[in-house]
């Protein structure tokens, strides 16, 4: 929990559902961010949305800021429904702060008007 959460400095408040069938340009980079807090290493993201994907990796990139891109631009890329598989994929995944990674994706969904939720399960 953040320090403003915590002390009652910024209570988090829910906005009106706006979104539903659409993933943000935004959505997508908080998905990769959130991930990477939560103790997803870059090389595991681009496994994971490469195996999703059906898409090769890029046998060039080897260095983890270049895997990093090269994930954000495969899920760039990536329909809609898509990003939403990958996030409820991620929510699902074993060996990281999985608890983290869902709270923190379900509180942007939760203030930003998105109506949807992961939870363990997906």
């Amino acid at each position: 929990m953040r320090f403003s959460e915590r002390n009652g400095f910024a209570p988090v408040r829910a906005a009106p559902i706006t979104s539903r069938l659409e993933a943000s340009e935004e959505l997508r980079s908080v998905a990769v961010n959130t991930a990477l807090e939560s103790g997803v290493k870059p090389d595991k993201l681009r496994e994971l949305l490469c195996r999703m994907l059906q898409k090769r990796p890029d046998p060039n990139n080897w260095s983890a800021g270049n895997v990093e891109t090269e994930a954000r631009g495969l899920l760039d890329d990536a329909q809609w429904y898509e990003v939403y598989d990958f996030i409820e994929l991620l929510a699902s995944l074993r060996g990281y702060h999985q608890e983290s990674f869902q709270r923190d994706i379900n509180r942007y969904f939760f203030v930003n008007g998105i109506g949807w939720s992961v939870d363990s399960s997906g």
